[in-house]
């Protein structure tokens, strides 16, 4: 009977200890063990604390696309125009006698910047003067300046300085004499094309038999660029 009391008593014991240490509370776990001092953390370790996550680096942005190369100017990179087409001039010979000449036009043209060309210019026109074949000869050269739209039409004028020679004779002075010729026209066509239509209206200033005598002129025709 004293056996079962002390046995019941250690039992009780053992029960009574066995709770206290269930309900003691569990160590801290922060540091190592070399951090844990009598008050629980080591101040180097509460001044360590974990490293915050690396701040995300902000999407770079897709390079704009570049330009393709083989994108033109507004002129396009032709740099030569050769013209070729029908010509028709109203000679004023003299103040009360008039022909009416048709022939044939060829210029040429280099742009040595986009806007400004070195000109030149011939054209050769045919008729009737008093029952005689009539022909009419022009050649010159000079400055020429230029704007295009982007729709490919292109406005030009021109000044040329030259040389005119008409026959037949007359017994009224010689028949070669300077010339000049002043005037402008459009070329349209389809932009960057090598080949466009042209007109162009001019006048032709003269000094044939010591009078002096200024007439109108059109074109038209093909342009040809290189």
């Amino acid at each position: 009977m004293r056996h079962s009391g002390v046995l019941l008593g250690a039992l009780m014991l053992f029960a009574f200890t066995a709770g206290a240490q269930m309900n003691a509370p569990a160590p801290l776990s922060i540091g190592s063990p070399s951090s844990i001092t009598p008050l629980g953390i080591s101040p180097d370790a509460a001044a360590d604390p974990s490293p915050l996550p690396a701040k995300p680096e902000p999407l770079a942005l897709a390079p704009e696309p570049a330009m393709p190369q083989d994108v033109q100017g507004v002129y396009g990179d032709y740099y030569t125009q050769v013209y070729i087409g029908y010509t028709y001039l109203r000679f004023f010979e003299f103040p009360s006698v008039e022909q009416n000449l048709n022939g044939i036009d060829v210029s040429m043209a280099y742009y040595m910047k986009p806007w400004v060309a070195a000109d030149i210019e011939a054209f050769d026109a045919f008729g009737s003067d008093s029952g005689l074949n009539a022909n009419f000869f022009f050649f010159g050269g000079g400055p020429r300046v230029r704007w295009q739209t982007p729709a490919g039409l292109e406005f030009w004028v021109h000044g040329l300085a030259g040389f005119t020679h008409y026959s037949p004779t007359t017994i009224y002075g010689y028949p070669t004499a300077a010339a000049f010729e002043g005037g402008g026209g459009v070329d349209f066509g389809r932009p960057h094309r090598r080949w466009v239509y042209r007109v162009q209206a001019d006048a032709v200033a003269t000094f044939l038999f010591n009078v002096h005598q200024v007439s109108p002129r059109i074109s038209a025709g093909i342009v040809l660029k290189f």
